[in-house]
């Protein structure tokens, strides 16, 4: 009797799965492998669940994989034109801080 309530409730568990929470490919795979263990102990087949969690694992890859090839595509020289060295910040910060000096000698 409680081993039925607890298959059902494993199943609906499985059913109503939110993976949204996920921040990686990695988490969604550590879930499926969960799922079929504990599937498994209580016989209940999460083979859908368990697809579904990969299959989504290895299209946020290939996502990441797109999205790494097209910033490794950015011009290397624009790269280095659109950057800004730390020590033409300290510049603009020390010549501003002159400049209030100046301003407060006047």
């Amino acid at each position: 009797m409680i081993w039925n309530m607890l298959e059902c409730s494993f199943a609906k568990f499985c059913k109503d799965y939110d993976n949204s929470w996920a921040d990686s490919p990695d988490d969604l795979r550590y879930d499926a492998d969960r799922v079929a263990k504990v599937g498994s102990w209580l016989d209940v087949d999460v083979s859908e669940l368990c697809s579904e969690l990969e299959r989504k694992a290895f299209d946020w890859e290939c996502e990441l994989s797109d999205s790494q090839e097209d910033r490794d595509d950015y011009d290397e020289d624009e790269r280095w034109e659109s950057s800004r060295s730390p020590t033409d910040e300290a510049d603009e910060t020390f010549e501003g801080l002159l400049d209030e000096l100046n301003e407060s000698d006047s």
